[in-house]
């Protein structure tokens, strides 16, 4: 990860108050975590390359999910994309991260009974451990 020397005090600190944030509300009650499946995902073409699964998620799901978060399909759509993220949001382009923290931040905004559910937990769980490898890496680059 290039990081300039001089935001990486700063981006540890956001990056370790966002991980505190996400386990705590992965102590909250609720169901046992799912992962999110292939069924769930919305049909497409072809493979999609890492900026298309990007685009997808930062203009079509993104923006659905915290105009209606109590429609159903719209989470269910904004969470398979946001899992399709992950790969790339382990690697150096902090764009796939920040979609990782828009998303968590849309998640914020659900009920706590919708956020506690099975692949809405499980994002959350995967946010976390995101958070934990940029810091591991973060850590080994000062």
């Amino acid at each position: 990860m290039i990081v300039p020397v001089a935001i990486r005090p700063l981006l540890r600190q956001a990056i370790e108050e966002r991980r505190r944030v996400g386990s705590a509300l992965d102590d909250e009650p609720g169901g046992p975590a799912a992962v999110v499946s292939a069924e769930i995902a919305p049909a497409q073409a072809g493979p999609e390359d890492d900026e298309e699964k990007l685009r997808r998620f930062m203009v079509v799901a993104w923006p659905a999910a915290g105009r209606t978060p109590h429609d159903e399909n719209a989470r269910r759509v904004f969470l398979a994309l946001l899992a399709r993220l992950e790969a790339p949001a382990l690697r150096d382009d902090l764009r796939f991260l920040d979609a990782w923290n828009n998303g968590f931040e849309a998640m914020l905004t659900w009920p706590a009974e919708i956020r506690g559910r099975g692949e809405a937990r499980a994002a959350i769980r995967t946010y976390v451990r995101i958070l934990d490898h940029h810091a591991r890496r973060l850590a080994g680059s000062s």
